[in-house]
């Protein structure tokens, strides 16, 4: 069955400007009448195929059908190379194909709550949407000379300091751990709360204009996961704010962890308990939208 995802859309530069006045409501007005109803992004790739460079193209077009309030509802085309082989019988030998191929997927981006569902296809997958929809929110803002910049986080769901500790301890030999720390971009709610009193890790970032900050620790060993440095950090995802708790600041990408062991594993909290909704047939797909959205705020 078709399942839905949400992504969260959190600004990722100048973020404590949002902490002054009416702000981020001025932001988000801006974000709405900065996006047209048609708006192309090219990401460019380079691949190696018999360690010779190859540069390739996705081409990402976002056709907005319908625009309510602050809710902006369309698809995104991804046009691109695939590449497949067949087999030759007589002469026992596989033939390249790289077509030229175009697939959309159908989204809700609910620009108050800072949050965008959509569903995923065969070849289109929730990283390509990430890709896409952030190069072209991005390059709206650029066009329409805004200083903003705004990164797409996928909405998780069960994770917390404790579960994420049990991941990490189940990877053996991990070479390199990084904690990515961001200011929030809260909701409505919690700004409030952040205005009245910053406590002390918000008050510090503003303070100091900093965006975002990352822990990086490295060991040919393997790092030691019950260790003082190591939990610092991970008691740090707890301290953000009393209004937004572990498991919300991972939830909304305010800290995104990232793990290499000598065996090649790669773990990263974002893809750990990605937050996944079974689609509804009989439910209208924008209005399901919708309600998938607020239930991504109430977790």
């Amino acid at each position: 069955m078709a399942k839905l995802y949400v992504a969260r859309v959190n600004l990722i530069a100048n973020i404590y400007n949002l902490y002054k006045d009416n702000n981020i409501n001025i932001m988000k007005e801006k974000i709405a009448s900065s996006i047209p109803d048609v708006c192309e992004y090219t990401h460019k790739i380079t691949k190696f195929v018999k360690n010779k460079p190859i540069e390739e193209e996705n081409k990402y077009t976002i056709f907005i059908s319908d625009r309510k309030d602050m809710e902006l509802y369309g698809t995104l085309v991804r046009e691109g190379k695939i590449h497949y082989k067949t087999l030759d019988k007589k002469s026992r030998r596989y033939n390249q194909h790289s077509p030229e191929v175009a697939e959309e997927i159908s989204f809700l981006y609910d620009i108050k709550l800072e949050r965008i569902a959509f569903n995923i296809k065969s070849r289109f997958k929730y990283k390509q949407f990430i890709e896409g929809m952030s190069g072209i929110i991005n390059k709206c803002m650029i066009e329409n000379n805004l200083n903003y910049i705004f990164e797409l986080s996928m909405c998780t769901t069960g994770i917390n300091v404790e579960s994420l500790k049990e991941s990490l301890n189940e990877i053996s030999h991990i070479t390199e751990l990084e904690f990515k720390f961001q200011l929030p971009n809260p909701d409505e709610e919690e700004l409030k709360e952040i205005k009245e009193n910053p406590e002390r890790y918000i008050e510090g970032l503003v303070d100091g204009n900093i965006d975002d900050f990352s822990n990086i620790f490295r060991s040919r060993q393997g790092i030691k996961i019950d260790s003082k440095p190591i939990n610092e950090s991970l008691d740090m995802a707890n301290k953000i704010h009393t209004s937004i708790p572990g498991d919300i600041a991972f939830r909304n990408g305010y800290v995104k962890v990232n793990a290499i062991s000598s065996d090649g594993i790669h773990y990263s909290s974002e893809e750990d308990g990605i937050f996944t909704r079974e689609i509804d047939e009989l439910k209208e797909f924008k209005e399901f939208c919708k309600e998938t959205i607020l239930i991504t705020k109430r977790r």
